[in-house]
């Protein structure tokens, strides 16, 4: 179970900010500039039941060799939004890298549906 770690809730409220987003509903920004390759922060919360797997939209799932992890999402990273082509960050597990530089005021977003090896795997044109 991974409980909530004020090292890593003041990381993300030094960084980031949930605000209304022209995505969906409410996003996560950045308050300062964020280099490439920069850690922001770790996806935490319990262990989610399967109650919530499938009634929450704050749940996260990692897939391991075997078996796969879900979080329900109890930090500020529930807000992040989906963007398909060209997201800013993505998960390595449950930790936040940024994919390019990010400047203050830009949203943050991950592709839901791409591994951090297949987005940098991925080339324009392909």
């Amino acid at each position: 179970m991974s409980r909530i770690t004020k090292k890593n809730t003041n990381l993300l409220r030094s960084l980031l900010r949930v605000a209304p987003s022209k995505i969906h509903g409410k996003g996560v920004f950045a308050k300062v500039n964020i280099l490439k390759g920069s850690y922001m922060g770790e996806y935490e919360g319990p262990k989610a039941t399967d109650y919530e797997i499938e009634n929450s939209h704050n749940t996260f799932e990692v897939e391991y060799k075997k078996y796969s992890v879900v979080r329900e999402g109890k930090t500020i990273l529930r807000f992040l939004n989906h963007q398909g082509r060209w997201p800013n960050s993505e998960f390595d597990g449950f930790k936040l890298y940024a994919l390019k530089n990010i400047k203050t005021g830009d949203e943050i977003t991950f592709n839901y549906e791409r591994t951090l090896a297949e987005i940098k795997a991925w080339r324009p044109g392909q």
